[in-house]
């Protein structure tokens, strides 16, 4: 089954780790469906997060897929120096 888009759920990339981290912390706003069960993303119910927390995923999500240099030119444009995140 694929998701159709409902304008109310969005799919991030994630890992294992966090993603059972999310799944078991916060079920009310993260889900998986039987078509996403085996690869590296998880579903987001936007009224059920913060945009804050939205941000964060993110960014999180995307540095996962960004190449360094990508990564390392957000990390001076913020501020933020080398990022512990990969």
């Amino acid at each position: 089954m694929r998701l159709k888009e409902d304008g109310e759920t969005i799919v991030l990339r994630t890992d294992d780790l966090e993603r059972e981290h999310l799944l078991r912390a916060a079920p009310e706003t993260f889900y998986l469906t039987d078509h996403y069960r085996d690869s590296p993303w998880v579903l987001v119910r936007l009224g059920a997060t913060s945009r804050a927390q939205l941000a964060e995923l993110v960014e999180d999500a995307w540095r996962r897929v960004a190449p360094k240099r990508l990564r390392a030119a957000l990390d001076v444009q913020l501020g933020k120096g080398s990022s512990s995140k990969a």
